[in-house]
């Protein structure tokens, strides 16, 4: 079997195994590119696939790909990054993606295996954990990099720290595309728009079917009503501003006075002002949630 016959049937089994993916990927067309190293990658048209990444695939993971680049397109990724930092949004993203097609049963490689602390969150938020964990080590003098799919806007020459090597190694899906999609002239509004559309009709087909894993329903509710949970940001923020440290240069007096040299205990606090907003634009069930 060649690589696009692979291709073909993976999209067939997902149809019958996964009829909301099966449904998206119906909309984009199959287009081989020699050029790719990773085994697939989309825009909002097409879905690319590397021939020599693909050969070496298990189907399994084939199925597990074409999948994610779906998912990717279908959540919006090329276009939701706006001014984020590139090396930070693409793992960002997979992270996301992975952890539903985890949650909806698909076998994931080693290499895309998602990581525990980032489960039930949005890109968006994994973004903002990435960038802090970014400049916490800028600040101990690190020169580590996220982990994750990084990228530059060349397509089918993804770089990054888990975008080379062996290949099966590497990530599922290359976001070169991503790039050449953001030049393109076409609007993103109606882009948008487009592919919600899409999921609605693909969730109520996989509905019809009996087949709508509960992780998908959560990620249709999110493509729809796309939106972050501003209380555990806030949250985040506040532990995260919050410590609790020790201070070795001022020793605890209480302890000194008997011999006993022990770092005093130091703690930063926030100042919070708390305004709840009462507007036209709040209703009744959100003001519940302020109070």
């Amino acid at each position: 079997m060649d690589e696009e016959e692979k291709m073909k049937k993976a999209r067939v089994q997902l149809l019958l195994d996964n009829p909301f993916f099966g449904y998206l990927g119906s909309y984009l067309e199959l287009e081989r590119d020699d050029s790719l190293d990773a085994p697939v990658a989309t825009d909002h048209e097409k879905l690319y696939f590397g021939p020599d990444a693909v050969d070496e695939l298990p189907e399994s993971e084939v199925k597990a790909s074409i999948a994610h680049g779906i998912l990717h397109t279908a959540l919006g990724h090329q276009w939701r990054r706006g001014g984020r930092s590139e090396e930070a949004w693409n793992p960002a993203t997979d992270e996301a993606v992975n952890w539903v097609l985890k949650e909806s049963g698909f076998n994931l490689p080693p290499s895309s295996e998602p990581s525990q602390k980032f489960k039930d969150e949005s890109a968006e938020e994994i973004y903002s954990e990435l960038e802090e964990e970014t400049k916490e080590k800028g600040r101990r003098g690190t020169d580590d990099e996220p982990q994750g799919s990084g990228g530059k806007p060349a397509h089918g020459k993804q770089e990054g720290p888990t975008g080379g090597g062996e290949r099966g190694k590497g990530p599922l899906d290359d976001h070169g595309a991503w790039c050449e999609a953001e030049e393109g002239d076409f609007e993103k509004g109606e882009i948008s728009e487009e592919w919600k559309r899409r999921s609605a009709e693909s969730s109520a087909f996989a509905r019809g079917e009996g087949r709508m894993p509960k992780a998908l329903e959560r990620i249709v509710e999110e493509i729809l009503e796309p939106g972050v949970d501003w209380r555990r940001v806030l949250r985040r923020y506040i532990l995260r501003h919050a410590r609790e440290d020790y201070d070795w240069m001022k020793p605890d007096r209480r302890l000194l006075q008997h011999g006993i040299y022990y770092p005093s205990p130091r703690s930063e606090r926030l100042d919070l002002a708390i305004a709840v907003d009462t507007s036209g634009s709040i209703g009744r069930t959100v003001l519940k949630e302020f109070l």
